[in-house]
């Protein structure tokens, strides 16, 4: 019988049996926490996101990029407040900004944070959306 194995995202076949693919890649998840449920107009909002590599194996993420759209309106102009290195900042026009973020490389059980911040006016929209994603190379 033909099997399979598995090691270090490399497969090989063998004639030992049927075996199980144990892949060594990342598994990335991402969270978007807003710092309060809701704002007044005129005060400062903020959201924090971080993402993790939550891989058991050894092997880590390569070429991690996150590209997340900001809520955006009339009043808000984004600013990275604090992250936990160099790799994240606001791209795009006033009130349509983009938060790209490129890391080289996330190895297993590691974590990145980002803040950012924006001020708000009596223009800004009552209700904001937020959606974003990411990118490896495993």
């Amino acid at each position: 019988m033909r099997g399979i194995t598995s090691d270090n995202n490399d497969i090989w076949f063998s004639q030992a049996g049927t075996q199980s693919i144990d892949t060594l890649g990342p598994n990335l998840l991402v969270s978007l926490v807003p710092d309060v449920d809701s704002i007044t107009a005129g005060t400062t909002m903020g959201i924090t996101i971080n993402w993790r590599n939550t891989a058991q194996l050894p092997g880590g993420a390569i070429n991690v990029a996150l590209n997340t759209p900001l809520p955006g309106g009339p009043g808000i102009d984004w600013t990275v407040d604090s992250q936990d290195g160099t790799a994240c900042s606001v791209h795009g026009v006033i009130g349509a900004q983009t938060l790209v973020c490129a890391l080289s490389t996330m190895p297993q059980q590691t974590h990145y944070k980002v803040h950012v911040t924006s001020p708000t006016t009596t223009s800004t929209p009552g209700l904001l959306f937020h959606d974003s994603y990411v990118d490896c190379i495993q």
